[in-house]
């Protein structure tokens, strides 16, 4: 397997265990399949020292060494937790959208899909967005385990509750990802713009 390959594995890893410690579920999940999709490469028949373009790679990386630094500085300094929350989103927005742009990546090795960089891009704030409604899904459960209310019955009739803060916080997560999704795919596609759709969407190694 590719030494910088190893190298992402291993920041990916220890974000993983990061974000279990944190209970945080969505990145943990995100991270195991960074974890499959960077191994993805040392599979390729004939090629087992094939990898990612460096620059996808250095991308994919950034993601996971800001949220261990945010989750490692949270647990010795009393940071704000709504602001922490939004950092963590808009982090795990990058970390999805690189888990996508690889996830086409090994399509384009295993199948006759063939995509150009900014079609990549397109899906990966799809798939970006597609965490984010698992994220919001996880973010209602752990609302109602924490007795928000969050049901019609809680709005209605005599005695009922303000819904403004549960709204809120639920649109927060896909309001963050859209956003930041675009902003990031604006960014990326400039700092691509020297890469060829060639070196860009393909394994590359031995035989590339």
């Amino acid at each position: 397997m590719n030494r910088n390959i190893i190298i992402i594995i291993l920041i990916v890893l220890f974000s993983a265990v990061l974000a279990l410690y944190e209970r945080n579920w969505i990145w943990t999940i995100v991270s195991a399949l960074c974890i499959v999709l960077l191994a993805a490469p040392a599979f390729k028949p004939g090629d087992r020292n094939a990898t990612y373009n460096g620059k996808v790679l250095g991308l994919t990386a950034i993601p996971y060494i800001l949220f261990a630094a945010v989750t490692a500085v949270s647990l010795f300094i009393d940071l704000d937790a709504q602001y922490s929350e939004y950092t963590v989103i808009a982090l795990q927005t990058l970390a999805a959208m690189m888990c996508g742009f690889m996830l086409f990546i090994t399509l384009h090795e295993r199948t006759e899909l063939h995509l150009s960089k900014k079609w990549m891009l397109v899906f990966s704030i799809l798939f970006a967005c597609t965490i984010s409604v698992l994220y919001t899904f996880a973010l209602f459960q752990a609302m109602v385990d924490a007795g928000y209310p969050m049901f019609n019955a809680d709005f209605e009739g005599p005695g009922a509750l303000d819904n403004t803060e549960s709204n809120v916080t639920m649109m927060m997560p896909m309001t963050i990802t859209v956003f930041a999704s675009v902003i990031y795919a604006i960014i990326i596609r400039a700092y691509l713009r020297n890469v060829s759709d060639e070196e860009a969407c393909f394994y590359k190694g031995g035989n590339r």
